[in-house]
């Protein structure tokens, strides 16, 4: 990120710097699926829906702690894909929830 807000600031002669921001997401989740909404950054509401997740045969990997935030990847058993969520630093009792009702891959 900071590499490449210091290339856009030196190709435009210091006259702009930009520097990518991920997408805010809200996550739903009922005892059969997960839902993921992006988020309006500027009402902090659900704006769009993006997907639905079927929670049957979903697993998490160990949460990974970091200084600003936390993250563990949710995949299908059978699967090699998966998504990754992060968490805000304020954010960690809504992980400890999410992990908790994921169970752990082997």
């Amino acid at each position: 990120t900071a590499a490449f807000a210091a290339a856009s600031a030196i190709l435009s002669g210091g006259g702009m710097a930009v520097v990518p921001v991920p997408t805010p997401m809200y996550l739903a989740m009922t005892d059969q699926r997960i839902f993921i909404f992006r988020a309006n950054p500027t009402f902090a509401r659900p704006e769009e829906h993006l997907m639905t997740i079927p929670r049957a045969g979903l697993v998490r990997s160990e949460i990974k702690e970091r200084v600003l935030n936390s993250s563990f990847m949710i995949s299908s058993a059978d699967s090699e894909q998966g998504l990754k969520i992060i968490f805000p630093l304020v954010s960690r009792k809504e992980r400890h929830v999410i992990a908790a009702a994921l169970p752990l891959a082997n």
